[in-house]
């Protein structure tokens, strides 16, 4: 058969070709050994395959679960980040940070006042976030053919931890909000370094498709941490000791964050930057 592999014409003749001959030497081979008085299961299916999947991971369902936990945290982002906006940047522009520094109250009660509000905003729209993560999963599995070999682990270690990692994830977020906002020198600067903070939470969502090793040390890292410990919750790679160290350290960054944010505060510079 002589074919022209430039022409698509040619390539789709000599393909239809090929497949006539091929099917057309099967019908001669089948009548010949049924004339022979030969099993046509017998001659062909001399063995069987099977395939076993060696890897507890699913690769479907880890996909889906990084895209939402991704998700999940920008969403402590756009939301405690906007509040931080507001509370901070919005307030010194609009003049109104001078009147209520006013009021018989401590600058420090102040800015924990609006750091609370940043994390409590941040924390209810991540467990809504969360909510919709595992029955989206769930409905998919039980109405998508595509999602049957997917198996989702819901129980109560599970969700404590989840949750626990969350509320601490929205803790941490708020505290850099807060800290970002109050040193921009305007709102469209604060809502540029809170635009920041969510691009460094797409930065686990790649090295979990990579397959990257995750290292004991990589659990110090903010942000990666908190993504990283709910996919290992969910890909039942869950490790205590990880889960301590991202919680543990996660509370010293806080400290140090709250910190840093009361002392940049009580500078009238940072506070009346125009």
């Amino acid at each position: 058969m002589y074919v022209d592999e430039s022409s698509n014409i040619g390539l789709t003749v000599s393909s239809y070709l090929t497949n006539y001959l091929e099917s057309y030497s099967t019908y001669l081979t089948n009548n010949y050994l049924l004339k022979e008085g030969i099993n046509l299961d017998e001659a062909y299916n001399n063995f069987n395959i099977s395939y076993e999947q060696l890897s507890s991971k699913n690769y479907i369902l880890s996909l889906i679960i990084s895209l939402s936990i991704t998700y999940i945290i920008m969403s402590i982002v756009l939301s405690s980040g906007n509040m931080a906006t507001g509370a901070t940047a919005t307030e010194r522009e609009n003049g109104t940070l001078e009147t209520i520094l006013t009021f018989p109250i401590k600058k420090s009660e102040l800015i924990i006042g609006k750091y609370l509000s940043c994390a409590t905003i941040g924390i209810i729209s991540s467990l809504i976030a969360f909510i919709l993560m595992i029955i989206g999963i769930l409905f998919a599995e039980s109405h998508y053919t595509m999602f049957e070999s997917t198996k989702l682990i819901v129980n109560f270690p599970t969700i404590i931890s989840s949750v626990i990692t969350i509320i601490v994830a929205s803790l941490f977020i708020s505290g850099i909000a807060i800290m970002l906002c109050g040193m921009s020198k305007s709102y469209k600067e604060a809502q540029s370094s809170v635009s920041f903070l969510n691009m460094l939470t797409i930065i686990p969502l790649f090295l979990s498709m990579s397959e990257a090793n995750i290292k004991t040390i990589y659990y110090l890292i903010p942000i990666f941490n908190h993504e990283q410990i709910i996919m290992d919750v969910f890909n039942n790679n869950f490790i205590m000791s990880n889960f301590l160290l991202t919680i543990v350290s996660s509370i010293v960054y806080i400290i140090i964050l709250i910190y840093l944010v009361i002392r940049a505060y009580n500078n009238e510079k940072v506070l009346f930057t125009n």
